[in-house]
């Protein structure tokens, strides 16, 4: 399904993602719309310095007459906003209601895509096992890893051996080390 713009020459926008974005979908959700953006060849609308000028030349300047181009491409801009508040959880509206265009709604996205991995990469180093069994800690620690998968970070096998032995308790190790 797509929504119809005015004129002939604009874009046609898809449907929003149905997918919508969450917190542990950022990676697929993502590739989404960079197939969908790229498809309907609006790339330049999430790179900074590709707004067309808004004036033509400094007579149109002086006279106040906006370029075609420029209302065109605003357009599709103001479309691309909706598309994203469409394709997003209402929890990453909170985030992106008060952007002002798609640029600074996808720079939004992608910070928090950052942050959101520094967080989890932190959570991951102070969880500790404690109390759990060893099978609760490790699928805690799972848990955690599965969800920074999701954000595109992979850890690698030794810096998952590294935290899961620095969350267990020192007699713990000692003891595993000399099984009965």
């Amino acid at each position: 399904m797509t929504l119809p713009m005015n004129s002939a020459n604009q874009k046609n926008f898809l449907a929003p993602i149905l997918d919508k974005l969450e917190e542990t979908n950022f990676v697929t959700w993502h590739q989404q719309a960079l197939f969908t953006i790229k498809g309907q060849n609006l790339k330049d609308h999430i790179i900074e310095g590709k707004v067309p000028a808004k004036f033509e030349s400094e007579e149109t300047t002086t006279t106040g007459k906006i370029s075609s181009i420029y209302s065109e491409w605003m357009q599709q801009d103001y479309n691309m906003c909706f598309w994203f508040l469409a394709s997003v959880d209402s929890s990453f509206k909170n985030r992106i209601i008060h952007c002002k265009s798609a640029l600074e709604i996808w720079q939004k996205l992608q910070d928090y895509s950052a942050e959101s991995t520094k967080t989890k990469i932190k959570q991951l180093k102070i969880t500790k096992k404690k109390n759990l069994t060893i099978s609760e800690y490790l699928s805690k620690i799972k848990k955690i890893a599965d969800s920074l998968i999701a954000i595109d970070f992979q850890l690698s096998h030794e810096d998952y051996i590294e935290i899961i032995c620095e969350g267990c308790q020192k007699s713990f190790l000692a003891a595993s080390a000399y099984p009965n």
